[in-house]
C-alpha cells in the first residue's frame, strides 16, 4: 500500500490486483506477463515495483494500473523487494543475487555472494538485514551502509524465511523455528515463538 486505501498485490501466472478503497475490493490488473510474481513494494506516490521468476521485474508510475519491464541484470528467480521513498530500492533472490537501484528502479546494479539464496530482505534508513533459507546455507547478513556492503551475522535457527526490521539495531525473523528476535544487530536471536504449530513463512 502506498497511501491508506490505494495497494498492489501480485501472485502466480503474474497476477496483479489492485484496490481502491483499503482493500474490500481488488480488482485485476493486465501486467503482460504470465511469470509468477513473488514480491512487490512501493516507493510511495503511486510507484510501485514487482519482482518474480526468471528474473522478471516490473514498474509502474501510476497507482498499480500499467506495468512496464525493468532492465535488470539477472535471469534467477527474485524473492524480495524493499523500496524506499528517497529513491533507493533492493531486490534479493536466488544465486544469492542483491539488486540495487538509488533512482527510483531507472537503473539497476547487482551484488552477487557465493552460495546463498536470499529469501528477504529489509531495509531502515542505512540499517538492513538479508536472510538466506538455503539448505546448508542458511545465514542472515546486515549492512551498515545503506546495501553498498553485506557482513555475515550470527545466523538464527532453522531456514530464516522473511525478516522486519523495527529499528537499526531489533530485528525480527520467521522462519521453520518459529520466531526469533535480535537486539544487538544480529549478534544474539532469541526465540519468541517456537515452531510447534508449524513454520513462520512472514511477518
Amino acid at each position: 500500500f502506498d497511501t491508506p486505501d490505494r495497494g498492489v498485490a501480485v501472485g502466480d501466472s503474474g497476477v496483479v490486483l489492485r484496490t481502491l478503497d483499503a482493500g474490500a475490493v481488488w480488482t485485476t490488473v493486465p501486467a503482460g506477463t504470465s511469470i509468477t510474481l513473488n514480491a512487490v513494494a512501493t516507493f510511495g506516490a503511486g510507484s510501485f515495483v514487482a519482482a518474480g521468476d526468471g528474473g522478471i521485474a516490473l514498474r509502474s508510475t501510476d497507482a498499480g494500473l500499467t506495468w512496464n519491464p525493468l532492465p535488470v541484470p539477472t535471469g534467477t528467480r527474485l524473492r524480495s523487494v524493499k523500496l524506499i521513498s528517497d529513491g533507493r530500492g533492493f531486490i534479493a533472490g536466488d544465486s544469492a543475487v542483491v539488486l540495487r537501484t538509488t533512482d527510483f528502479g531507472d537503473t539497476w546494479s547487482k551484488d552477487t555472494y557465493s552460495g546463498w539464496t536470499f529469501s528477504s530482505i529489509d531495509m531502515q534508513g542505512a540499517f538492513g538485514f538479508l536472510v538466506s533459507d538455503r539448505l546448508f546455507f542458511r545465514a542472515c547478513l546486515r549492512t551498515t551502509d545503506g546495501g553498498i556492503s553485506w557482513t555475515q551475522t550470527t545466523t538464527p535457527g532453522g531456514a530464516p524465511s522473511a525478516v522486519h526490521i523495527v529499528h537499526p539495531n531489533t530485528a525480527f525473523v520467521a522462519g521453520s523455528a518459529g520466531i526469533m528476535k535480535t537486539t544487538d544487530g544480529g549478534a544474539v536471536w532469541v526465540t519468541v515463538r517456537g515452531a510447534a504449530d508449524g513454520p513462520v513463512l512472514s511477518l
